[in-house]
């Protein structure tokens, strides 16, 4: 039986399916600090000046207790505050450094004393670990919790896994080169409450670092860049929309008025390694790699100018292993060397035991920030990284042969430019641009047809190696807020474009399914499958949204959230091409 139908390819068709589900919002990039001011009987003070000050870069904001005594900072940069309270009458109160996280929102109760009975107050007492401003749950991680706790390589996405209702998913054994693809269906690696890995969202800096076509993350950042990360599996907030699973908000490090820079160097040897018990070998593979890096942040300009910059490169080679846990290689063998039919196949023979393989990745970024004045400031951040992965890259469920694996090369390249303005104590505008890319070509290990027993090996050209595509992502983000009395209002839009110019060759030299190995000695396959025509896909989508919310606070450790957000995406070309089946 034979029978022709147009069909798009199945990368194609996945794009087109999520267009609605595109990431358009933004994430929130920065932290806040409310709170309110009482005398010694718990009444409110109206008319006191509240200065936060960044322990690290001496920028400084200013606000007033409003007519219920409340004071609120919104959009601050993460790290550690200092603030200061002064009223005529009352003593002048400092409230030591305690640290602000990315999306968390820090409440303070401050109490002023009349002058006469002291100058000057200190505070010293940190904030309650508990955000009892947050309508969600999440967790965030910080660079020292990064730095010490120990993860198979230096990937911060791996610590995405210590958050409570956060598993591994397929694609979870792909972050091992952080900059590498190692799968060509590669997802983000993890998933919140069951949903599907590509259906996380992933931000930098308050920008998407999402691959469109795999759900995976972009540009990567060095464990030295990475300033904290907080991970949310379910969104309230209106402007975090756009993920059907959780979300992961990064924030990359910024210089401060102190210079400091680090050097390191990580190695891994198959000597400390544990034996692995899928391998069949008499001997432990051969694995090591290696990781130098540096980095160094700093002044240009005290309390104005900061810079911040990190390099890393990481070199991998070892051994894998061809997978036939039925043992039935030499029979594929014989099959393959005397039966005329399988003369012209591309594989002349499945391979037992182990193989080289080999990886490099390079990461470099460089950050700068400038305050302009109390009520503006500027950053900008360039990121660039490239994986190769020679030889084992997988694209199959099926135990694989080498011959059935391949090579990837991943280059991503990221510009990111902030505006953060001020204007009075109550309006804060945050504004966000991003130009990105990113390249990715698979190619097989070998040519020809893929030959399938489920169960025992696959063997041959994968479908999905003959593969290259480049993904250019702008993207413009603003969010404004406003606070007025115990409420506290957001509204913003976000406009993306994703151009997609992808040659997609999949399942091109065909596909043979065979039931058994006596149907594979026999030569009769159940199954042929083979696409033709042209490869090429091109598509634009445009995914853009609106949000508007209202956080009403009527007393304290209580908070009511509104919530109303629009989100849509277009697909502005598509393409198709025909597949062919038998059986």
């Amino acid at each position: 039986m034979k029978f022709v139908v147009p069909l798009i390819p199945i990368a194609f068709f996945a794009l087109c399916l999520l267009a609605s589900a595109l990431r358009a919002q933004s994430m929130r990039a920065t932290g806040a600090i409310q709170g309110s001011v009482t005398d010694s009987t718990g009444s409110i003070i109206i008319g006191v000046r509240v200065s936060a000050s960044n322990a690290d870069s001496g920028a400084v904001r200013a606000a007033v207790t409003d007519e219920s005594g409340q004071f609120r900072f919104s959009g601050l940069a993460v790290g550690n505050y200092t603030l200061r309270l002064d009223k005529e009458g009352f003593a002048t109160v400092m409230v030591q450094a305690f640290p602000v996280s990315v999306g968390q929102t820090i409440v303070r109760q401050i109490e002023m004393r009349p002058a006469q009975v002291t100058e000057r107050l200190e505070v010293n007492e940190q904030p309650e670990a508990i955000d009892t401003a947050a309508t969600t749950s999440s967790v965030a991680l910080g660079t020292e919790r990064i730095e010490e706790a120990p993860a198979q390589n230096r990937n911060y996405l791996n610590f995405v896994l210590v958050t409570p209702g956060v598993a591994a998913s397929s694609g979870s054994n792909t972050l091992r080169a952080a900059a590498g693809a190692r799968s060509t269906g590669a997802d983000s690696g993890f998933t919140f409450g069951g949903m599907r890995g590509r259906n996380n969202g992933l931000s930098i800096d308050g920008v998407d670092n999402r691959d469109e076509t795999t759900g995976g993350n972009r540009v990567a950042i060095g464990l030295e860049m990475v300033q904290e990360f907080r991970v949310s599996g379910t969104s309230v907030s209106a402007e975090f929309g756009g993920a059907a699973g959780g979300n992961v908000n990064m924030v990359t490090r910024s210089g401060t008025n102190l210079w400091h820079g680090d050097a390191t160097f990580f190695a891994q040897n198959e000597a400390t390694n544990a034996r692995d018990a899928d391998v069949e070998s008499p001997v432990k593979p051969r694995f090591r790699r290696y990781q130098p890096g540096a980095s160094l942040l700093g002044p240009i300009r005290h309390n104005r100018t900061f810079f911040g910059a990190a390099f890393e490169q990481e070199w991998e080679s070892g051994e894998e292993w061809s997978e036939d846990p039925t043992h039935n290689a030499a029979i594929i063998n014989r099959a393959l060397r005397d039966d005329p039919r399988y003369a012209r196949a591309g594989v002349a023979s499945v391979n037992e035991g182990l193989f080289p393989e080999t990886a490099a990745s390079t990461e470099f970024s460089f950050k700068l920030n400038h305050q302009l004045s109390e009520e503006h400031s500027l950053s900008a951040r360039y990121a660039w990284s490239r994986g190769r992965v020679s030889h084992d890259v997988q694209s199959l469920d099926n135990f694989t042969d080498r011959s059935a694996r391949g090579s990837s090369l991943t280059q991503d390249q990221s510009l990111v430019a902030g505006w953060m303005a001020v204007p009075t104590a109550h309006l804060v505008n945050d504004f966000r641009l991003q130009v990105a890319q990113r390249t990715v070509d698979f190619t097989p290990n070998s040519q020809g047809a893929l030959f399938e027993i489920p169960g025992v090996m696959s063997f041959g050209q994968a479908y999905a190696f003959r593969a290259a595509r480049t993904e250019n992502h702008y993207q413009v983000v603003d969010g404004m807020n406003a606070v007025r009395g115990r409420h506290q209002f957001g509204f913003g839009a976000s406009a993306q474009a994703v151009q997609l110019d992808a040659n997609l060759a999949n399942r091109f030299a065909g596909i043979f399914l065979f039931p058994t190995v006596a149907d594979f000695v026999r030569g009769t396959p159940d199954v042929f499958i083979q696409a033709f025509g042209n490869p090429r896909t091109n598509l634009t989508v445009v995914p853009y949204s609106t949000w508007l919310e209202d956080r009403w606070q009527p007393a304290s450790g209580l908070t009511v959230a509104a919530l109303l957000g629009s989100s849509s995406a277009a697909v502005l070309v598509c393409s198709t091409i025909t597949t062919r089946w038998r059986s």
